[in-house]
């Protein structure tokens, strides 16, 4: 046998190895959220939550856990499973978020063991998740379509090769406009409808669109260097005036906490925005200004 025939063979084996069902299976892996065990009625939830658990004809939803004076805290995503609920945190907040549903009134158990039996998923709506026979949850997020779905994933199921990174997930949720996870907004006292949360919810809206002095939006950096600094927490400014915080950042997309008046003030003056020095563009989302609380965005006219 030559050796090219033996290559040949030996890749043939390989590839055999690999579950066909990972083939082509590039989902977005998390490696950084966890998964808890609920048992009991969730229904306390509305109570300390932009909204409550899922319905009976929901597979799953997500929702911001609230602060005692209504600011956004940890972001949760929740499934109903086998007459409980399988609930997605970052793993930073894993502890809080444990201590504050086992404090619910009607939750009996809340089971830290489930992060070692599922796997955290999210596929974009150009993806096409696995066909696989072990046990699959899958829902869209509900905050906006384009981010696709949630997907919890048996972790007996075999790792997959071209499982791609959470943090070109991130990316594309900060593109939108959309924060990927609620980590950079602990302590900074962002209301849900600053981070365009008002869907989320319902009838307990209870400021209006004129009300919101600040928004959190999309940003795009314009390095004039090879290398882009981290800008996470960093300010943005107008001509030295702080016009916004940089929340989060991957690679030049970025989703800041933007003032609208020192905003719509710079763009009518044409001032240069930057952070750290390197320019910045700040943007409008068109899913916000196709919205009524979008038409009265500072700029969307503009933009």
């Amino acid at each position: 046998m030559s050796a090219s025939e033996e290559d040949i063979q030996a890749s043939a084996a390989m590839s055999a190895l690999k579950p066909k069902s990972l083939l082509s299976d590039t989902a977005h892996l998390f490696r950084n959220r966890r998964i808890l065990e609920v048992k009991g009625d969730l229904t306390g939830l509305e109570v300390i939550a932009t909204g409550g658990a899922p319905s009976e004809d929901e597979r799953g939803r997500f929702v911001s856990l609230l602060t005692s004076d209504g600011r956004l805290d940890a972001d949760l995503y929740i499934a109903p499973f086998e007459g409980g609920w399988l609930v997605d945190v970052h793993a930073e907040l894993l502890t809080q978020v444990f201590e504050r549903l086992a404090g619910l009134a009607g939750v009996t158990s809340v089971d830290r063991s489930a992060v070692e039996r599922w796997r955290i998923f999210g596929e974009l709506p150009d993806q096409k998740g696995a066909e696989t026979p072990f046990q699959t949850l899958r829902f869209a997020d509900t905050r906006r379509r384009e981010l696709g779905n949630r997907v919890f994933r048996a972790a007996a199921e075999p790792e997959g090769f071209d499982w791609r990174h959470a943090r070109k997930w991130d990316g594309q949720a900060m593109r939108l406009g959309v924060l990927p996870d609620h980590r950079c907004v602990l302590g900074k006292g962002i209301l849900p409808q600053e981070a365009g949360y008002h869907r989320l919810l319902g009838g307990s809206d209870a400021v209006t669109p004129n009300e919101i002095r600040r928004r959190v939006l999309p940003v795009r950096v314009d390095p004039r260097n090879k290398t882009i600094p981290v800008m996470a927490d960093a300010p943005i400014l107008a001509d030295g005036r702080e016009i916004g915080t940089m929340l989060d950042q991957e690679g030049l997309c970025g989703i800041a906490l933007v003032t609208l008046q020192p905003w719509r003030e710079a763009l009518q003056t044409e001032t240069r925005i930057t952070c750290l020095d390197e320019p910045v563009l700040i943007s409008w989302p068109t899913w916000l200004s196709s919205e009524s609380e979008g038409r009265v965005g500072p700029a969307s006219h503009q933009i």
